[in-house]
């Protein structure tokens, strides 16, 4: 089992003078290449390393020491800080000569690590020695297994398996063939989570030569791209089989812009077209999901079938997952919702709907109900389903009586307090408005801090 929380040290480092430390840094040749140094000043029997970040005058201002020593572990917040201040960090200055007696030093005494010569990122032979030093971590499976980017990019997975024991393991038993073929930079973006692992078993299932050879930054974007518009695995396959090699000669992510190629770029001419023609059959796979939404959705309000209409046309639907929550609650569920919802109203007091003061006031009755006023609000009140379904706040609907079916104020009263009131798109009420709601509180005893 790998271990969540770090066990108790049975070593510490010994005290060092940090003052005389950082003294003798000042003179290093590397000292100054960079906003801040990682200064290794010992290699055996244990590595020791003081980082040093400087302000715009080139005085240390924050330093932080970090030992590496077999079975030592930091704590969770010097593993973030080293992550984010050294190894992510492209004005770290460090001395590459150092690294390399590093690597020769460890890799001929522990052959086992598998250790690399990091040439795009030399700090991370450090990460790679840390991690096989602190013993039971996902980072030291993967590192040990030749994973080194996926280790690196540990921190990027949404699940993990924390009974793992082996590579595979970790990712929901995807091979190692299709793990090593996606050990680089954004190889994780394809193994985040077990919806995205599954997705890639079964790509593999009908196209297993894919995962047969080596994946860039380029075609691992390009999948995720595929998989994120909703295409089949089948239909993924495809297109990647198909279009792979054109993304073999893109090394930076620079390149990855290939809408605007210039006139005498033959290569990025090809590219243009190969996005163009990706695009076509993404368009089509739109409408063919619009028609299925509107089918399973749309067809139960106009309010949806608009929505439906501008996500798409504006290419929202990558980045809002409102579409997934309709077909969560909307869905073939959407009765046991109706249910909640009505035991939830039945809860509540019932005083607090009214119809005898200019206005009509009630709660959401169904699901549909809550949803239809979610959308057409187009403000944060979507996110508010799961509270309302759990009894945790209250959701009233304020309505014209002259216009009872169509959306007009949204509030919210959480323990017998009205904490927002307002119209579509979030809207202030006005000052006629805001004292008509004043008085309603007042008439049913809620507490408010409406001005």
């Amino acid at each position: 089992m790998l271990e969540i929380c770090p066990k108790r040290n049975l070593w510490e480092p010994p005290k060092v003078d940090i003052d005389k430390i950082i003294s003798q840094s000042r003179d290093h040749v590397n000292a100054k290449n960079g906003d801040s140094f990682l200064y290794i000043f010992r290699i055996t029997p244990y590595i020791d390393a003081l980082f040093i970040e400087y302000d715009s005058e080139y005085n240390p201002r924050i330093s932080s020491r970090f030992t590496f020593y077999d079975g030592y572990t930091w704590p969770a917040s010097e593993e973030i800080f080293f992550h984010r201040k050294c190894l992510n960090n492209v004005k770290c200055a460090f001395d590459p000569d150092i690294l390399d007696e590093i690597y020769a030093y460890y890799n001929k005494l522990h052959p086992e690590w598998n250790l690399r010569r990091y040439i795009l990122n030399r700090l991370k032979v450090l990460d790679h020695i840390y991690n096989c030093m602190r013993k039971n971590s996902a980072k030291e499976l993967l590192y040990k297994a030749g994973l080194d980017e996926l280790a690196f990019n540990i921190y990027e997975l949404d699940e993990l398996d924390l009974l793992s024991t082996k590579p595979s393991d970790i990712f929901g038993g995807l091979s190692m063939n299709v793990l090593k073929s996606l050990n680089c930079g954004y190889g994780i973006r394809l193994l985040k989570d077990d919806e995205t692992r599954n997705f890639v078993k079964e790509i593999n299932a009908s196209h297993p030569n894919i995962f047969k050879k080596k994946f860039n930054d380029a075609q691992c974007l390009y999948m995720t791209f595929l998989i994120d518009n909703e295409l089949t695995p089948i239909e993924v396959g495809r297109l990647f089989e198909a279009h792979r090699g054109g993304f073999e000669r893109i090394w930076s992510l620079s390149q990855m812009e290939l809408y605007r190629p210039s006139d005498d770029d033959c290569i990025a001419q090809r590219q243009s077209v190969l996005v163009k023609d990706i695009y076509d059959y993404i368009d089509q796979r739109k409408k063919e999901i619009i028609e299925k939404l509107n089918e399973e959705i749309g067809v139960t309000d106009p309010i949806y079938k608009d929505f439906i209409d501008r996500m798409f046309s504006n290419d929202e639907i990558r980045v809002n997952n409102t579409i997934s929550q309709l077909k969560k609650y909307l869905g073939k569920d959407r009765k046991e919702y109706d249910k909640i919802m009505r035991r939830r109203v039945r809860e509540k007091n019932p005083d607090w709907q009214e119809r005898d003061h200019g206005y009509v006031v009630r709660y959401p009755q169904t699901i549909n109900d809550f949803w239809r006023e979610a959308i057409y609000m187009q403000n944060c009140l979507s996110g508010y389903a799961p509270a309302i379904l759990e009894g945790d706040t209250t959701i009233m609907f304020i309505r014209r009586e002259e216009d009872v079916n169509k959306p007009f104020i949204t509030m919210e009263i959480y323990e017998n307090t009205l904490t927002q009131a307002y119209h579509r798109f979030n809207k202030e009420c006005t000052s006629t408005e805001k004292k008509w709601i004043r008085d309603y509180c007042t008439r049913h005893e809620i507490d408010y801090k409406m001005q």
